[in-house]
Order: structure tokens, then C-alpha cells, then sequence
């Protein structure tokens, strides 16, 4: 039976490749619903300063993300992950009487993806299969500045926004498996030893990024929140790789 190993072309290719994390341009339909808020901002000039929300608010939320990794490298394609998170974030007041406010929190996140590949390997030059996982824990914290805009009769308040978004991670595996060869690695993508093997600069991923976002929120009533933002990181988290996210929020404030 052939020897297998990480420094193996086929699995550098194919893993290197393979990594990639979120893809997912920016939203026609996301700029449109920030310009017409920005256009109904009249009504923030006018606002009712015995609403309680005016005073600020806390937010429980959870979100879906769905994650692209942006590759630079000729020939290489654009990879996806599933991602899902969880925080509480607090909107301060911004002046007295002000539409604006400037919210910040915590949230941890989870990231996977998977994939396979076909290879050849001599002496035989036999198919086996190989399969990758990545699995991602991180900490984000955001740094928004909030336009408060309320719906005059009704329970609804809409509430675009723009900032930045600081995220660490915290660990990250790769399981790499060629079951016909019996053989099975965990690699860490933070540690220096791990990604000597595989990666294209012989680098281990980077723990800190940050990026822009944008996005909406509309409050329904005083305790529910739905939301659109979309995020692109200004860090490399890998060689020549990059993070976008999309991220679909529901939340509780109080």
C-alpha cells in the first residue's frame, strides 16, 4: 500500500485550495433599504423622546452566516462555510435627543465546512478519496453607530447601520482522512508546526481580523429585532485569503 503524507503535492493542492471561507457580494437589495431609511431620516429630526427605546437598549441575539473565503491566488477558487453565532450587544445614546447611538457587545461564533477529493497515487496510481473538515470558534465584537428611525403610527422603528467588526479566534482544526490508506490527521490551523505542512507560505492561520459591515435592523413593537448586515474583513486570515460574511439576525431587547 503507498505511503501517504501531508507534504504530498496532491494534498497540498487540494487542502489549499479546498480552505476557503465566504463569498457573497454586497446586497442590491441591502443598499437600497439604507438609502430609502436615509431618505425617511426626516423623521428622526422629529422623535419622541418618552419612547423608551430612545434611552437605549440591550439585545440578546442569535444569527445565521454563511461565510465565503476570498482567494487572491491565480487558479484557486472561493470556498464557503456555515457559520452560526450567538451574543448580547448594548445601544448607547449618542447626545441628548439624538437619532444616533453607538453599540458594541460580544458573540461567539461557530464555522465548518467539508469537502473531498479524488487522488492518484503511484506506485499503482489507485483513486483515493480524501476528506477535509474545518471546524472554527471565534469571539466578535462590534463597534456600530446606530440611526434611529421610528415609523410614525405603528411599532415598527428601523434602525440602519455601519461600523467595524473585531473577531479572534479561538481554535480551528482541520481533519484531513484517506480511509483506503488508513490514514487520519488533526491539524491545528493556529499552530506554526501543524500548517508547515500544508500551507502555501508554510504560515499558521491568523487568530485576529477586522473588518467593515453594514447592515439594517427593524424593531417590531419594544422586545423584537430582525436584521441584515453583510461583513468584509480588512486582515488576511490565511495566506492571500480574506473573510466576507452575510449574516441573517434575530434578537430580544429589553
Amino acid at each position: 500500500m503507498a505511503e501517504i503524507t501531508l507534504n504530498s503535492p496532491f494534498i497540498k493542492k487540494n487542502i489549499n485550495t479546498s480552505i476557503r471561507i465566504m463569498n457573497l457580494q454586497v446586497l442590491k437589495g441591502l443598499i437600497t433599504a439604507l438609502l430609502l431609511t436615509l431618505g425617511i431620516g426626516a423623521y428622526g429630526q422629529d422623535i419622541n423622546t418618552t419612547d423608551e427605546r430612545m434611552e437605549g437598549w440591550t439585545t440578546v441575539w442569535v444569527e445565521y452566516n454563511p461565510t465565503k473565503l476570498r482567494t487572491e491566488i491565480s487558479g484557486d477558487t472561493d470556498e464557503s462555510l456555515d457559520g452560526y453565532s450567538a451574543g448580547i450587544s448594548h445601544a448607547f445614546k449618542v447626545g441628548v435627543n439624538s437619532p444616533l447611538f453607538f453599540e458594541t457587545g460580544m458573540g461567539v461564533q461557530y464555522s465548518k465546512w467539508s469537502d473531498s477529493a479524488i487522488g492518484y497515487f503511484s506506485p499503482t496510481y489507485s483513486s483515493v478519496r480524501i476528506d477535509v473538515g474545518v471546524d472554527i470558534y471565534s469571539l466578535k465584537v462590534p463597534a456600530n453607530i446606530i440611526y434611529y428611525i421610528p415609523v410614525p403610527n405603528s411599532d415598527f422603528s428601523l434602525a440602519p447601520f455601519a461600523g467595524l467588526l473585531f473577531r479572534y479566534n479561538l481554535s480551528g482544526t482541520m481533519d484531513v482522512k484517506a480511509d483506503q490508506l488508513n490514514v487520519r490527521r488533526e491539524l491545528d490551523l493556529f499552530s506554526k508546526t501543524d500548517m508547515n505542512e500544508v500551507s502555501l507560505d508554510g504560515k499558521p492561520w491568523k487568530r485576529f481580523q477586522f473588518g467593515w459591515q453594514f447592515g439594517i435592523k427593524v424593531r417590531i413593537g419594544s422586545r423584537f429585532i430582525a436584521g441584515l448586515s453583510y461583513e468584509k474583513d480588512l486582515t488576511n486570515i490565511a495566506y492571500k485569503n480574506t473573510i466576507e460574511v452575510t449574516s441573517l439576525t434575530a434578537g430580544l431587547t429589553f
